[in-house]
């Protein structure tokens, strides 16, 4: 009697219950590879975004400390001198700093630097063939896609009874003494950032 070989394949429904299996795998994959993309394009958005907000922290710390005698103070610019402009270090001399908060046009803000030089040295030429002259103002751009931006200022009031009190205000008054602490309050795409205030070295 001869021996007999028995063959077993998969069955139907055997190939359909892999088949789906594999499928809910390869989508679990691109999802987590997905999401993983989806994560470092965010972290690295934010990085660049932490980034440009130092760059501006840096330069409006060096320029408020040497403000001058007065400034200009609404919700969203604020304007004063400075006799150490971050733009302008190739020109010595007095600049108007104007620091404004833009609107693109979708929603968000950009905070840009106008620089304006007052007091050139004199004795010193403009450096060869550079566009910008004395009064010439310069204008760059610190920071995009904030969703709102503003300054204000610190100051004391006195009441009648002789009682001084401060408060955080976003006008000012040229007859007033320039105040000491400018308060700048940005809020980005990934919400909202701590207030940054700034001291002047001199009242």
């Amino acid at each position: 009697m001869s021996g007999r070989r028995h063959q077993r394949g998969f069955t139907l429904l055997e190939m359909i219950v892999a088949m789906a299996l594999s499928a809910l795998v390869s989508l679990i994959g691109a999802m987590a590879l997905g999401a993983g993309a989806d994560f470092y394009a965010r972290s690295g958005l934010r990085q660049h975004s932490h980034a440009d907000i130092r760059a501006a922290e840096r330069t409006m710390r060096i320029e408020w400390e040497t403000r001058g005698s007065s400034i200009a103070l609404a919700p969203d610019v604020i304007e004063f001198d400075t006799t150490t402009p971050v733009t302008m270090l190739t020109t010595p001399g007095v600049a108007t700093i104007r620091y404004r908060c833009l609107s693109d046009g979708d929603g968000r803000f950009k905070l840009v630097s106008e620089t304006k030089p007052l007091v050139p040295d004199p004795g010193r030429s403009a450096p060869a063939g550079s566009a910008n002259g004395p009064g010439t103002p310069v204008a760059q751009v610190l920071i995009t896609g904030l969703t709102a931006c503003g300054f204000a200022a610190l100051q004391n009031r006195v009441d009648q009874a002789g009682r001084v009190s401060t408060a955080w205000v976003d006008s000012w008054s040229s007859k007033d003494r320039s105040p000491q602490l400018m308060r700048v309050k940005l809020t980005g795409q990934f919400g909202d950032m701590p207030s940054m205030v700034f001291v002047a070295m001199r009242a």
